[in-house]
């Protein structure tokens, strides 16, 4: 029987919709068998391949179902080049159950969506890459070993200044200081380094070639034994006064290795922002149970438990503060640099620091579902993914080593055929092979989107999207929504008027009906008397009238407070001759009204006042040539006065969703757009965009279909995201650069005979070592304010 392919789908709703599903998967071509069960819902396809993998998934998202995935993370030792990241790569996807595999050189590390449906599949991708000869594990199981990461680069350490101390005699003949050492000298002194530090290569060559591919270990382990075998010829057919080549052998390994030891440390800085997000989770927490605190570990924390956190410790889980007031740090989190107070009723988020009191906080999320874990979640996935330029540098690693051989095999032709030496020819093919490894290349990409996603992440930017260092180049537009992202979304009382005496009776009466409301505007009225110290009366038949107002009762007088279109229903006739009144509409906010015993009495403007920092957020889009747009649903009244005061381009007002998109759409024409938002309402506009950024206080559905993420409601961070976007696609682009010109210059002066294998070798690390230093200076960006 033949292997069969399984899927789970969601969405479907009966008989039907499986029926559907079946008939559809059946017409695929290759497909012999398809069958989908609605009580599990689950499709089961024969036979099993990628390809009818890739074309079922293409045919289930056609019509409108979803396939559960899961996504797995795996690290893997032992990768050295871009070809080891591409064969890995391509391993992975042809495992049926793959949705998409992804290899980042520079985290050592695989992401891979697969369907939920095969239990076996970790162990099945764990086989497939300990069969090209790399090691894989877990990553939580890789997470916990860096001690062991630390011993191994220790002894490496070690290893490389035996070898240094090995190559040192075999050098001095050059100096001129001491005569040449003979050959069985140079032997024993190039052996120990040749079988040490050549032994990856060769173990890396070995399960390549196994599994019909070539990579970096294929260049050096042919190079550096072409050198040392040749001279062992030599020696032992007592040609000795040719000269031997064990030092170019010895110094080569050296070189290469350090090199590689250097990469090794470079790269862990890269991902110094995941790191410090992963050192905020606390290993334990204190649990009130049985009647005491206890301290169990952070996996047993369930929702409601009451949690105790004393002064200098780590908040372990997202919750409401029960008793007790501190000020907490949260800059790692929210990058806002100063402690912020907190007491009893407010929110606390994992990873907070606690500052000098002691708090109880009943837990409200844990474990993967709270902020700090679903920030680290998305710095993972935007860390394992690839920008598209990746694409090409795949194309090119593909086939980069065999072409390579190609050369040096041509190199070493064609110098005979010029009438060169064999020592001469095979030297110069050395340095080929050498010089043209591809460390450089795979590392290119992977270490500018890790250092600059990281230091994003790191001033609260979450870039959950790589398409966006493309897209974030070409924009010129920018939309902002108003309530929420310019503004704070929280309505005030700004203004209040009234022609009759008695004030303070008229606003406690307003605010015994207001508070006895749970809508936003009724609690905005309740802050504002609370805050003057007014009483309120004692109101009664307390009824909302959706989108006008509230009706109440005061002493047996009827209460009326809401928009224009209320009073005129009931027949309250509202002044058209007052000034005051009307400057007050002319102001930036809701005008509310207010009757009693049908008599219109007072108003009172309700209006959300625009961020501190919007103002300088536009600035800074202006500063470089960006113009910036409001569209809202409020009304025009309150949208001229905030564009006119946050020096707008320009504003939209009274728009629905559609609307907006509508007008995104229209400006897309001709120019790159990029949508800034909050709401639910502002997901479709979001979505339109060319390029899209939620705020991190918006709606769940918002930072969804956002590209960018702000983890704190600061307008600034707008162009901040943007010209950090740009400065990583900037530092790929010079990465790419030095990578190609070291190999596109390199190859023809060591095809020449210009470079010697030595000074090959360390072109080669050296090229690694510009395109990492080149990517972590990406580490002092910050903000441009």
């Amino acid at each position: 029987m033949s292997a069969h392919l399984t899927i789970d789908i969601e969405g479907m709703r009966c008989a039907g919709c499986a029926n559907k599903v079946a008939r559809t998967l059946s017409n695929l071509d290759g497909v012999s068998h398809a069958d989908v069960n609605f009580a599990l819902n689950r499709a089961t396809i024969e036979p099993a391949s990628a390809d009818i993998r890739e074309r079922s998934l293409e045919a289930i998202k056609q019509l409108g179902y979803k396939c559960k995935t899961t996504v797995i993370s795996v690290h893997i030792e032992g990768m050295h080049c871009a070809s080891c990241v591409t064969k890995v790569e391509q391993a992975l996807n042809t495992l049926p159950d793959v949705v998409s595999a992804s290899v980042n050189l520079a985290t050592g590390k695989a992401r891979i969506e697969a369907l939920e449906s095969n239990q076996e599949l970790q162990h099945q991708i764990e086989l497939i890459i300990e069969s090209l000869g790399y090691h894989a594990r877990p990553e939580m199981a890789s997470q916990g070993n860096s001690a062991e990461n630390h011993s191994v680069l220790s002894s490496s350490s070690w290893m490389l200044v035996g070898a240094a101390l090995l190559c040192v005699p075999l050098l001095l003949p050059m100096t001129g200081v001491i005569q040449p050492l003979p050959g069985w000298a140079q032997f024993i002194l190039a052996l120990p380094i040749q079988l040490s530090l050549g032994y990856r290569f060769y173990r890396g060559s070995y399960h390549a070639l196994k599994s019909h591919y070539a990579n970096m270990d294929v260049l050096v382990a042919l190079g550096t034994s072409a050198a040392f075998f040749y001279s062992v010829a030599l020696m032992l057919t007592g040609h000795g006064g040719h000269h031997l080549y064990f030092e170019s052998a010895a110094v080569l390994l050296t070189l290469i290795s350090f090199g590689k030891w250097m990469e090794e440390r470079a790269k862990r800085k890269t991902a110094f922002a995941l790191d410090a997000l992963l050192s905020l989770t606390p290993d334990v927490a204190r649990r009130w149970q049985d009647g005491r605190w206890q301290e169990i570990s952070l996996a047993s924390l369930r929702l409601g438990d009451r949690i105790l956190v004393k002064p200098g410790e780590r908040v372990p889980v997202d919750g409401r503060i029960l008793s007790g007031q501190s000020e907490l740090d949260e800059s790692l989190l929210t990058g806002e640099s100063l402690p912020v107070s907190r007491q009893p009723g407010d929110n606390v988020i994992a990873g907070s620091i606690n500052g000098s009191s002691t708090l109880e906080i009943d837990a409200t999320a844990t474990g993967s579902d709270t902020t700090l874990a679903r920030i680290i979640q998305l710095v993972e996935e935007a860390q394992s993914g690839k920008a598209p330029v990746q694409q090409l540098v795949d194309r090119i690693s593909s086939i980069f080593v065999p072409v390579v051989l190609g050369i040096a095999a041509l190199t070493l032709l064609g110098w005979l055929v010029a009438g060169g030496s064999f020592s001469e020819a095979l030297m110069a093919a050395v340095s080929v092979l050498v010089i043209a490894c591809p460390c450089a290349l795979g590392l290119a990409t992977p270490t500018a989107l890790l250092t600059g996603t990281g230091i994003a992440a790191r001033h609260g930017i979450l870039i959950r999207d790589l398409q966006v260092l493309e897209s974030a180049r070409h924009i010129d537009t920018v939309f902002f929504d108003k309530t929420g992202t310019l503004t704070v979304g929280k309505p005030m009382v700004s203004h209040w008027y009234q022609r009759q005496t008695a004030p303070e009776q008229l606003a406690s009466i307003v605010l015994g009906v207001q508070q006895g409301s749970e809508h936003p505007l009724a609690k905005a009225y309740t802050d504002y008397a609370h805050n003057l110290g007014i009483q309120a009366a004692e109101t009664d038949a307390i009824t909302a009238i959706a989108g006008k107002g509230i009706k109440a009762s005061y002493q047996q007088q009827p209460v009326l407070i809401g928009t224009a279109t209320l009073m005129q229903e009931y027949g309250i006739s509202i002044p058209d001759d007052d000034a005051q009144l009307l400057a007050l509409q002319q102001t930036n906010g809701s005008l509310v009204h207010v009757a009693i015993n049908n008599e219109w009495f007072a108003a009172y403007t309700l209006s959300d006042q625009p961020r501190e920092t919007s103002a300088s957020a536009v600035e800074l889009l202006h500063q470089r040539n960006i113009a910036s747009y409001m569209l809202t649903g409020d009304r025009q009244e309150s949208a001229v006065t905030l564009a006119e005061e946050l020096k707008l381009d320009g504003f939209h007002a009274g728009l629905l969703p559609a609307q907006k998109v509508k007008h995104i759409a229209e400006h897309q024409k001709q120019h790159p757009t990029l949508m800034v938002g909050d709401g639910i309402n502002d997901a479709p506009a979001l979505a339109q965009a060319d390029l899209s950024i939620a705020m991190g206080s918006g709606t769940d559905v918002a930072k969804e279909t956002a590209s960018i993420t702000l983890l704190h409601a600061d307008p600034r961070l707008v162009p901040a995201a943007l010209d950090i976007c740009r400065r990583t696609r900037s530092k790929i682009t010079q990465n790419l650069f030095w990578a190609f010109i070291f190999n596109s210059l390199g190859i023809p002066l060591a095809a020449c005979g210009y470079l010697s294998p030595a000074l090959a070798g360390g072109a080669m690390a050296l090229s690694s070592l510009i395109v990492l230093g080149n990517a972590l200076l990406l580490r002092r960006w910050r903000p441009g304010w």
